[in-house]
């Protein structure tokens, strides 16, 4: 299966609330051999987007990279093109990469309690109406 790397990053966020659901054990199984699939395509994912923000961040004399904080009092990198970077950051995201998959079909999962955004989060990975 073919995926673009922005949707890999929903898709985990989805997947990770799945995960903390009561599933049954066939369901439960699936869900983290996909996470573990996900996962390292993810973490890479995570790697590029480090990077970017290090090369589009303000440096000091050191060369090191110069954070600041956000409005929730959280360290973020001082990036001032911030459309600079959305664009590598965009050219990252809709890279595609290709996964071993099988999705789940939709009636195994029927009776779990999944709210509609993740749901929608997960739409690529389950198969059937």
């Amino acid at each position: 299966m073919k995926i673009k790397l922005g949707d890999l990053k929903v898709a985990m966020e989805g997947f990770q609330v799945l995960a903390e659901k009561d599933l049954p054990v066939k369901i439960a199984y699936w869900v983290g051999k996909t996470i573990k699939k996900l996962g390292s395509e993810f973490r890479d994912l995570e790697e590029g987007r480090q990077k970017l923000c290090v090369k589009h961040c303000k440096k000091d004399e050191a060369k090191n990279p110069v954070l600041k904080t956000d409005e929730a009092g959280k360290q973020i990198y001082n990036i001032p093109n911030m459309e600079a970077f959305n664009v590598e950051l965009m050219e990252l995201y809709n890279m595609e990469v290709d996964i071993n998959f099988n999705p789940i079909p939709l009636d195994q999962i029927a009776d779990v309690k999944i709210d509609s955004l993740t749901m929608m989060k997960l739409e690529k990975f389950i198969e059937g109406e």
